[in-house]
């Protein structure tokens, strides 16, 4: 019976070992080199119709582009959002005769502009 249990502590020292290196490595081997990303609906707020061509621009990377037909945008930013203390993804919505509106980390939410 000793001898079991001297296996057994041997056991979780080794896996309680193991457990630390892993975190250790996770923890300093993530860096901010992943993809934070946006995706929704541009919709004019008063009519709340989807806006076609509002310009999509990533102010914290160099994605841009317009939305669809259907109001759809969805863009990235290299470099940002994996960890804490990364770059956060901003990203700038505009069309002619709507006001121009900063969003950092839009997510999946719609977004709704509003008239001049």
């Amino acid at each position: 019976m000793r001898n079991l249990s001297i296996i057994i502590n041997i056991m979780k020292k080794k896996i309680t070992f193991f457990n630390f290196i892993l975190l250790f490595s996770c923890v300093f081997s993530i860096g901010c080199e992943g993809y934070n990303c946006a995706e929704g609906v541009v919709i004019d707020a008063l009519s709340k119709e989807p806006l076609d061509s509002v310009f999509c621009n990533v102010i914290t990377g160099s994605e841009e582009i317009y939305t669809d037909s259907s109001g759809i945008y969805d863009v990235c930013n290299n470099f940002g959002g994996c960890v804490p203390d990364c770059a956060d993804i901003v990203v700038e919505f505009s069309k002619v005769g709507y006001k121009t509106i900063q969003l950092e980390n839009p997510g999946t939410d719609s977004i709704y502009l509003e008239r001049r």
